[in-house]
């Protein structure tokens, strides 16, 4: 049953147990009341969670543990609300620091890797896996985790039902016959990959990059607070889900926080929002990002695809004509827009015929195909030009039950306020808007839960920089934004 405890802050949680064993000397202790902090980190970029511990060692645990590295660390904890608890195992990655209190006492620093992140670092692969992209992830998994463990991939009939495609006659050409194969969220066709004596993550991470969505966008693959699963995604599906927060977003305003007689919804107040290096057009250029000529040669065949890339177009076919994407495209410099010129060359080869019965991961049969590896590269730099980080209470983002994960990979609105005593509208149209969550920090003292959220998008909805079609009313007395 939950608690009959009822918090009267959103950031309280309840803290079961945290505890340290080794099977080195069968010595375990439980720390819990010695916490200071603990973080768990979540990005979208690493299939495995890590985390770092501080705690007050009064009981020689140093000694009794004998910390070298490969020791358990059980975390227990949930929301007074809820009865579910979330539990999570990790391993002591390396001994940060030690600082002696007094002659006896110590404050350590421990470094963690989730169980399964370095689990899954203990053994090579060395054997040919071959299907489609996400396929081939899962069938990896079960090698190394038998049937602990899977990779959450987006099925046809899930991108048909995110994009109103309610029959095949509705689905664009090129894009059904996708659809149609199992689990078809990848472009890419069905091949094979010998796994070069890799542990299971980097050949995920190689796999990944390989991979792209039907729209050419990049896939992600990454683990979460929810569960033990992984998430195996494309851009262009995670960003087209609907917020999971949009009649509720978070907030911020310095000065509904400095005010504390207004009446508002303190659970969805960001405490804080700082705004990270952003817009640097130049790297894009360099990095040939927004324009850049792609040769791929096919040696077997003496084929060459060749093609100018355009970001402009991409973000068009990605997001629609009237979306005003996050990185500048269309500023005439001399006799055209920047992204028509093409500020760098890539050369390639995309050797085909390696296996008789089989593509190769790198063959391709057309143009068409070697344009979203283009794609995928450019939008995995475009991901971060607008980006801001958040700091909210830890109510709202701790998985609960059925509600599963709410944070990486979700997509949640939030609106930056300005003046409130303006007559017009107060809100930031610049940094509200709906945001893709790129990575977390689930922060933990004995009794406190704040999370601090990465946030990416790469555009705002329609116009100059304007995010509503119509702004979100916006009324103190009543609470906040309505």
């Amino acid at each position: 049953m939950p608690s009959t405890y009822k918090p009267f802050d959103p950031k309280e949680y309840e803290l079961s147990s945290v505890v340290i064993k080794t099977e080195r000397n069968l010595h375990q202790t439980d720390i819990t009341q010695g916490i200071i902090n603990f973080n768990i980190f979540e990005h979208m970029d690493k299939p495995y969670l890590t985390g770092d511990l501080t705690f007050a060692d009064t009981n020689r645990i140093l000694e009794i543990i004998d910390f070298k590295g490969t020791e358990v660390v059980d975390f227990k904890f949930k929301l007074h609300q809820n009865d579910i608890f979330i539990e999570k195992r990790f391993i002591v990655r390396n001994v940060q620091n030690i600082v002696p209190s007094t002659d006896t006492d110590d404050v350590i620093s421990l470094n963690l890797i989730e169980y399964d992140g370095f689990v899954g670092t203990l053994r090579f692969l060395n054997k040919a896996y071959q299907g489609k992209p996400g396929q081939i992830v899962n069938d990896m998994m079960r090698d190394v985790f038998g049937g602990q463990k899977i990779a959450v991939r987006a099925q046809g009939q899930e991108i048909m039902a995110q994009e109103n495609w309610n029959t095949a006659n509705e689905v664009p050409e090129g894009v059904l016959a996708a659809l149609t194969e199992e689990n078809a969220a990848e472009m890419q066709a069905a091949f094979r990959y010998i796994v070069p004596n890799l542990n299971i993550f980097e050949a995920i991470r190689a796999i990944t990059a390989r991979a792209t969505g039907l729209t050419g966008s990049p896939f992600y693959c990454y683990a979460t607070l929810a569960d033990n699963n992984l998430r195996f995604y494309d851009l262009y599906t995670l960003i087209r889900r609907p917020s999971i927060n949009g009649a509720e977003p978070y907030f911020y305003s310095s000065y509904i926080t400095q005010n504390a007689n207004i009446n508002v919804d303190i659970t969805r107040i960001a405490s804080e929002m700082t705004t990270t290096s952003n817009d640097n057009t130049l790297k894009l250029l360099l990095d040939g990002d927004l324009g850049a000529t792609y040769e791929f040669v096919d040696p077997t065949h003496a084929l060459e695809y060749s093609f100018n890339y355009d970001l402009d177009t991409t973000l068009q076919n990605i997001l629609g004509a009237e979306a005003y994407p996050v990185a500048d495209t269309k500023s005439p410099f001399g006799s055209k827009a920047i992204s028509k010129y093409q500020t760098k060359r890539f050369n390639l080869l995309a050797p085909s015929l390696l296996y008789y019965d089989q593509k190769n991961p790198y063959e391709e049969y057309n143009t068409a195909a070697h344009t979203s590896k283009a794609i995928q590269k450019s939008l995995r730099k475009l991901i971060g030009q607008e980006a801001i980080d958040i700091m909210v209470p830890g109510l709202h983002t701790m998985p609960q039950g059925q509600n599963g994960n709410k944070t990486i990979g979700r997509v949640i609105s939030f609106i930056s306020l300005g003046d409130t005593k303006q007559v017009d509208e107060p809100i930031d149209r610049k940094r509200s808007g709906d945001y893709l969550v790129y990575a977390t920090r689930h922060m933990f003292t004995k009794d406190n839960y704040q999370t601090k959220m990465s946030l990416v998008k790469l555009s705002n909805y329609k116009g100059n920089t304007s995010v509503y079609n119509t702004p979100p009313g916006y009324n103190v007395d009543a609470g906040g934004p309505q």
